[in-house]
């Protein structure tokens, strides 16, 4: 791919744009150049290369009235999307605070199980003083804690591996 196909190219292009009946800022241009960076890394994949011809193709579009912007957004959403998808199945790339988002939920769910867990086996051992939200409230916090911790470092790695979508 040429640099004029690059992405530095496009984006110029594209903050060129005047949309329309469209505000600018609805396309979320930084998260397509980010996404359009990482297929310009990978050049050895069939797809990638195909996805930032498409980009390019793209940014060659001429916007001039609310048809041809309908057009461009159709256009930009449908690509956008499959940028996603791909990079998502094919180079492990993930959202910010993907494992964030997922290991607290995990953890919380697990953590409360535990507790409750807990409870009825101290219960069975003639403690009958401990309550059910008190088991369920203590695993609750304690995995929603330990699974902040986790995530945040999972999603540390994945950042420093450049594997964050935008």
């Amino acid at each position: 791919m040429s640099q004029e196909e690059g992405t530095a190219a496009i984006e110029k292009r594209l903050r060129a744009m005047h949309f329309p009946g469209m505000r600018a800022w609805y396309l979320r241009l930084d998260r397509f150049l980010s996404m359009a960076g990482h297929l310009e890394r990978h050049h050895d994949c069939l797809a990638c290369r195909n996805l930032l011809r498409d980009s390019h193709e793209l940014s060659l579009m001429r916007v001039e009235d609310k048809k041809s912007s309908a057009a461009f957004e159709e256009r930009y959403v449908v690509l956008m999307d499959k940028m996603t998808q791909h990079l998502k199945e094919h180079h492990d790339c993930r959202l910010p605070n993907h494992y964030l988002s997922l290991y607290t939920l995990l953890f919380m769910g697990m953590g409360t199980i535990i507790g409750l867990l807990g409870v009825w086996l101290a219960r069975a051992g003639g403690m009958e003083t401990l309550s059910w939200q008190m088991g369920g409230l203590l695993g609750f916090v304690t995995g929603l804690i330990l699974g902040r911790i986790a995530g945040s470092r999972k999603d540390r790695r994945m950042r420093s591996d450049g594997k964050v979508l935008y």
